[in-house]
């Protein structure tokens, strides 16, 4: 779904392929990959919302790329109350 609505907001092509493919084990590991995987677990590490889908991917990307386990960068985010909020207002409009 992230990447059919990624792809008609005209995302750039590179960032749409690695929302499709974040789940995909046998994806070409690349840093914008990575990227989206690492906030994908990041999210789900800290319960900003639910997709209902349970595939985990491990901690590699986190700490090949960025030297760090998920818990280290979620914490070192400090507090982005205010970006789950504008995340959540935005994913909210116009499903009333």
């Amino acid at each position: 779904m992230g990447a059919l609505l990624t792809q008609r907001w005209h995302f750039p092509y590179d960032l749409v392929q690695c929302i499709a493919d974040h789940h995909n084990p046998n994806a070409e590991q690349t840093l914008l990959l990575d990227c989206v995987r690492v906030a994908n677990q990041l999210s789900r590490r800290g319960k900003f919302g639910d997709g209902y889908n349970p595939f985990r991917v491990g901690d590699k990307p986190a700490s090949i790329r960025f030297g760090r386990n998920f818990d280290t960068i979620l914490e070192a985010l400090g507090d982005i109350q205010c970006y789950i909020d504008e995340a959540t207002m935005f994913a909210n409009v116009g499903s009333s």
